[in-house]
């Protein structure tokens, strides 16, 4: 279970970092609480340097641990794959729904 979780957050943070891109090309002028400096060049650094390493963090979740025993690996994979897909789909589908309202 701590492994899904740490997938789905990891999902979770890679939306964040993608909407932090998002935002700066949306609403460049807006005034923010932080500031990352370089620019648009910088949130691109950072956001994606970040994402690179969610992903290469979610790849290495999804592996199996080494002394796993009772079930093959490979449906170790398939199942923490459709796990995390299945506790990641309905949340952004309410965003998505949410969303198309407003």
């Amino acid at each position: 279970m701590s492994a899904l979780t740490s997938e789905v957050l990891a999902i979770l943070y890679l939306l964040i970092f993608a909407a932090l891109i998002r935002l700066r090309y949306m609403q460049p002028q807006r005034e923010r609480p932080f500031r990352i400096q370089g620019g648009l060049a910088g949130a691109w650094i950072v956001a994606g340097t970040a994402m690179a390493a969610l992903l290469f963090s979610f790849y290495v979740g999804i592996l199996p641990p080494p002394d796993l025993t009772f079930i093959s690996p490979a449906r170790y994979v398939c199942i923490m794959l459709a796990g995390t897909f299945s506790l990641a789909f309905f949340p952004l589908l309410f965003l998505r729904q949410r969303r198309l309202k407003s």
